[in-house]
């Protein structure tokens, strides 16, 4: 029945939590096939539903092909393997309106960690990803790594409670001094020096700072975008009521010339008689 209301062109619906209701991949499936023609959902959240690999190459389908409205997905505790992240990375390759992915609690190990790699390497739209515990080493973690280290995007990274060690935590440390937009990075629980969880928190909070201190210039901005979408929004309005008015002359004058033909037939019928 969700799916089928997620369908309709007139759905209203922006933001769906349907979590933890182990539905498993045939409703994961039909869910996945209704957003080949939602337009209105932004958000959705399919964590512990038990999803089959069906059903994520059908969630493929859609935010690779047609989809560019969801914009947060929460995909967390679904036992999704390396096969699942094939999937979820060729999305990210393409699709740059997500904003939001949440992998947490899942099985795509080193596998799996490669390939979200590879994807976020050219990904340019995804700004929070959370890896948390997915059983990833430095076998998948370093290629996860320098993956990250290629993006410019990411404002929120979770690679906490995996088994990552030193190789990873050389290549993480380049990824939170070179992307200043990295506001949020958790390596917590994994066997990684304090040296290195070191020179990683001093890096975030250099850009937390430096995000502080351009807010009011970000502000300024946003307020002279909405400024300059007001105005158009008004000119826009204007142009609509123009258009109504002419229809409605249109309108009138088809109506006077509709009436001067039946006078016209009329005429004819009684020279007729």
């Amino acid at each position: 029945a969700v799916a089928r209301f997620l369908a309709l062109p007139s759905c209203p619906v922006t933001r769906l939590d349907i979590g933890g209701n182990k539905f498993g991949g045939d409703g994961g499936t039909a869910i996945a096939y209704a957003l080949q023609t939602n337009k209105s959902l932004t958000s959705l959240n399919l964590e512990d539903n038990r999803l089959d690999l069906l059903a994520i190459k059908i969630l493929g389908v859609a935010l690779r092909e047609s989809n560019r409205t969801l914009t947060s997905l929460i995909l967390g505790n679904n036992q999704l393997d390396g096969k699942a992240a094939a999937e979820i990375g060729d999305i990210l390759k393409v699709n740059n309106a997500l904003l939001k992915l949440d992998l947490g609690l899942n099985k795509l190990g080193n596998e799996g960690a490669a390939l979200i790699g590879q994807a976020m390497a050219v990904n340019t739209g995804l700004a929070s990803l959370d890896l948390y515990k997915n059983n990833i080493h430095d076998a998948g973690g370093v290629p996860l790594a320098k993956g990250l280290l290629q993006n410019r995007t990411l404002q929120k990274i979770s690679l906490r409670d995996n088994m990552l060690q030193g190789d990873t935590a050389e290549i993480l440390r380049d990824v939170a001094l070179s992307n200043e937009n990295l506001l949020s990075f958790d390596i917590s629980y994994n066997d990684i020096c304090f040296k290195d969880h070191k020179v990683i928190e001093q890096a975030v909070k250099a850009h937390l700072k430096k995000y502080a201190d351009g807010a009011e210039e970000r502000y300024r901005r946003e307020i002279k975008r909405l400024r300059e979408q007001e105005v158009r929004l008004v000119e826009t309005k204007k142009d609509i009521v123009a258009e109504q008015m002419h229809r409605v002359e249109w309108e009138n004058q088809a109506q006077v010339a509709e009436d001067e033909l039946q006078i016209i037939r009329k005429e004819k019928e009684r020279r007729y008689e």
